[in-house]
């Protein structure tokens, strides 16, 4: 995400469900900061938008509201200050349906070129999250999501409102050498994302006196468990098995796919059911043929479990990933449906939470990639 924030030229939109003052919020901070420092370089200004759900009183009466600079430099959120950055213009809103319908959405666009769907709030936890890079055309369907989101006047406006999506371009080849760590205390910002695959899959290369299941273990304890040296008598990862957290995909040709998300819904019942998200849910597997692949941190959804039963008894294998350290929302279905982003399969996701999910339709590697991934970090 701070990779991508610091290369924006015109407009930032960043959404999450909860920002909270942490070692993941200063990544996005210090790439504010640098995206500050690059505009005021070029001589132009850069539009953010910052759409968070931290519950307040105000809520009960003000579903939306542009959260004022005291509240969002405190030291709860420290956003930075506009005094911090003067070629920045920053708007903040916090949004939230009471007393159920949470804004669970997490999602970035930049310049109406990429999009980043993702699992992960803005605070630290060592949870397993899933991320996905888009660009072309869904990146529109994301861009109106985003207004319709912030709800509100939009001061001042995004410059990119009038465009239509357009790519970055062809993927750049990886580069060859060794890349010194993206941090907090010493940020290494890469031009395209050949440098960011590169970057943080060298992070957990084995190297001398390292193997590649401490180097994993070192990154998802820096923040939270820092020095924690893990099960010592674990078996290494073969090697072609290692975990790399980024996964370039060729450009070939396009492919099918489609959001399917949900709108929050405050009250205390289940009536609200019918949503694209549910409906995707629901639809894919009654119309699977062989297997169905679901991960997800709480599984309970009253209307999931007895398609779940009836694909089973239909000669469907379905395999379930249940764990509140899984905090990704994936379903495969047959190798080429592939749905994934913020929605949980759980009561909190399919009756009210606001979510957002990328529907993909490919006969390539892509849904069966993300599958392998995910359970290659299990």
């Amino acid at each position: 995400m701070s990779n991508v924030i610091v290369r924006a030229d015109h407009e930032v939109f960043l959404a999450t469900n909860y920002w909270q003052n942490s070692v993941a919020s200063k990544y996005i901070t210090n790439a504010i900061r640098e995206l500050d420092r690059r505009a005021g370089a070029r001589g132009t200004k850069v539009v953010l938008k910052i759409l968070y759900d931290r519950g307040a009183p105000r809520q009960l009466y003000e579903h939306h509201y542009i959260v004022s600079e005291k509240e969002y430099t405190s030291d709860k959120v420290s956003l930075p200050h506009p005094s911090e950055i003067p070629n920045i213009d920053m708007q903040v809103m916090n949004f939230h349906t009471p007393p159920m319908g949470t804004f669970h959405a997490k999602y970035m666009i930049v310049d109406r070129k990429i999009a980043l769907l993702q699992s992960n709030n803005i605070q630290d936890n060592d949870n397993l999250e899933m991320l996905i890079h888009l660009e072309g055309p869904i990146v529109d369907s994301l861009y109106d999501m985003a207004l319709i989101s912030w709800h509100k006047k939009l001061d001042p406006p995004p410059p990119c409102l009038v465009l239509q999506a357009s790519s970055t371009g062809r993927q750049q080849p990886l580069p060859s050498e060794t890349l010194p760590a993206h941090t907090t205390n010493d940020p290494h910002y890469d031009d395209d994302i050949a440098g960011e695959v590169a970057r943080i899959n060298a992070a957990l290369a084995p190297m001398s006196g390292q193997s590649h299941l401490q180097a994993v273990t070192q990154l998802l304890n820096h923040t939270l468990n820092e020095g924690f040296q893990g099960d010592t008598t674990a078996p290494e990862c073969p090697p072609g098995e290692f975990m790399t957290p980024y996964i370039p995909h060729q450009i070939r040709t396009p492919y099918p796919m489609a959001l399917v998300n949900r709108a929050p819904y405050g009250p205390p019942t289940h009536r609200s059911v019918s949503t694209p998200q549910n409906a995707a849910w629901m639809s894919a597997l009654r119309n699977a043929k062989k297997s169905v692949y679901i991960i997800s941190p709480t599984l309970n959804a009253s209307p999931l479990i007895p398609a779940i039963i009836e694909a089973c008894e239909r000669g469907i294998d379905v395999h379930c990933w249940v764990c509140l350290s899984y905090n990704d929302a994936l379903m495969i279905v047959d190798n080429h449906i592939g749905i994934q982003g913020n929605g949980n399969q759980d009561t909190q996701s399919w009756f009210h939470s606001q979510e957002v999910n990328l529907m993909v339709d490919s006969d390539e590697e892509h849904p069966s990639d993300f599958r392998n991934q995910l359970l290659s970090a299990t």
